[in-house]
């Protein structure tokens, strides 16, 4: 029997995190000739269920640590493969190599990130260029951007997009809702490239004109300035924005359900999990008109350029303003829009590119 080791650290992280927990136990599943040796801290392993062609080897070394280089080594010694659902590889590895790139931010929008951060970057991504065996990105888009900003791997690239647990479409909405007053809600943490800030300030210019408040789900910690503190965001309408820090998953779903539509004013992502959920819900989406939102919600949803405060303006008075039987029709275009997106297709096709990896 192979192993193939996987470097499973990022789970309980948000995003990366979530797409691991989701894709494990299927690969597991597809693979029961494969056993399985994850890495990571043997607590985080709670968010999914494994099978049994599996075992955890304990590594708390943190992710962009210079520690991780020795440890994830060791740890997959002896293993016929190495998987790392991230771009912190392990330079060192002699072990042919599947990675997953899930964005290019750091070299995308450079001027969010220190200079050593994106000397990180580039170095990793450069050494996955020439040495990764398999290559999987989350979307067309990841891809394209990987191209031009570090160049073309030596392997084709493999479009692996992300799920959305059939939970979403199941949730109920006959309880009361987790928000006293009507409300939007966006999803992210803080970071400057969520474009939160000019998100506040767009909904308070219109916050008079529309009954719904405004709800951001996220952590709170990270700030790089002043711009991002939640305090003075939500001083600019008082009681109608709200900033809730992070929120278990059961109570975020709830957010989501119950909400008028999300709105995701993002410059930049390598996917966009939170359109696929929202939708998946039967929640409208408004979201900028960037690369990926246009590749997930095709037609389905309200776009505007993410550097226009107008635009944005006027995407939330016209859901504010749209009638029920138009935004129900939206809805359902939505859901049938992430039906189309499914972990377990997903799995499929990184379960093709993990047997070539180990047929390597």
């Amino acid at each position: 029997m192979q192993t193939l080791a996987v470097d499973c650290r990022m789970l309980g992280h948000s995003g990366i995190g979530v797409a691991v927990a989701n894709w494990l136990p299927l690969c597991m599943q597809r693979m029961p000739e494969v056993h399985f040796r994850l890495i990571g801290r043997p607590d985080s392993f709670t968010v999914c269920e494994l099978p049994e062609n599996g075992n955890i080897v304990p590594c708390t070394a943190p992710v962009y640590s210079v520690q991780e280089q020795r440890d994830v080594i060791r740890a997959a010694k002896g293993a016929d493969a190495l998987w790392v659902p991230h771009y912190n590889i392990p330079l060192a590895t002699s072990l042919p190599l599947a990675v997953t790139v899930h964005d290019v931010i750091p070299l995308a929008l450079p001027h969010m990130f220190s200079a050593l951060k994106r000397a990180y970057a580039r170095l990793f991504f450069s050494v996955i260029a020439r040495k990764a065996k398999v290559f999987f990105t989350g979307s067309e888009f990841t891809h394209n951007e990987f191209c031009r900003l570090v160049g073309t791997p030596r392997v084709p690239v493999r479009v692996v997009s992300y799920g959305v647990h059939p939970d979403w479409g199941t949730l109920d909405k006959t309880g009361l809702p987790p928000y006293s007053r009507p409300y939007y809600v966006a999803i992210g943490n803080i970071k400057e490239h969520k474009n939160l800030v000019r998100l506040c300030h767009a909904f308070a210019a219109v916050a008079k004109d529309v009954p719904q408040d405004l709800v951001l789900i996220g952590k709170r910690e990270g700030f790089r300035s002043g711009t991002l503190d939640c305090d003075v965001l939500e001083a600019l309408a008082p009681g109608r924005i709200h900033f809730t820090g992070a929120l278990d998953d059961a109570t975020l779903k709830q957010y989501v359900l119950h909400a008028r539509a999300l709105l995701f004013p993002s410059l930049y992502e390598g996917f966009g999990l939170p359109l696929v959920e929202a939708m998946r819900a039967g929640t409208p989406v408004v979201t900028s008109n960037i690369p990926t939102s246009l590749e997930i919600c095709a037609s389905d949803a309200i776009y505007f350029a993410p550097e226009s405060q107008e635009q944005l303006q006027q995407a939330i008075l016209r859901m504010s303003a749209m009638p029920e039987a138009e935004r129900e029709a939206m809805i359902e275009r939505g859901k049938k829009r992430a039906d189309t997106f499914t972990w377990e297709q997903s799995a499929d096709n990184i379960c093709e590119g993990l047997r070539e990896v180990l047929a390597r």
